[in-house]
């Protein structure tokens, strides 16, 4: 057995092996994708609360009694989200 024919039989294995790690990397390219959705989302409701409760503050469109339960809504609404559920 020569070199080259040492070489070449382990090309199928390194073929498998090369494809298999482009699958994992594309895997790993949609989870990153889908990650950044769900912080994006969560940024974004995250800021929208912290803008409500300086509307609130600023100009009360509603008792404060209820701005406690509104940022708590908003909250469970992001985590739900986040967690799968749909709501």
């Amino acid at each position: 057995m020569t070199a080259d024919t040492g070489r070449c039989a382990q090309c199928p294995t390194l073929r498998a092996q090369v494809a298999q790690q482009q699958q994992v990397i594309a895997h790993l390219r949609d989870r990153v994708e889908y990650l950044q959705q769900q912080i994006g989302f969560l940024a974004g409701g995250v800021r929208a609360t912290v803008e409500f409760i300086d509307r609130e503050a600023s100009e009360p469109t509603m008792p404060r009694r209820q701005l406690l339960p509104g940022v708590h809504q908003r909250l469970t609404y992001l985590l739900d989200r986040t967690d799968g559920r749909r709501v």
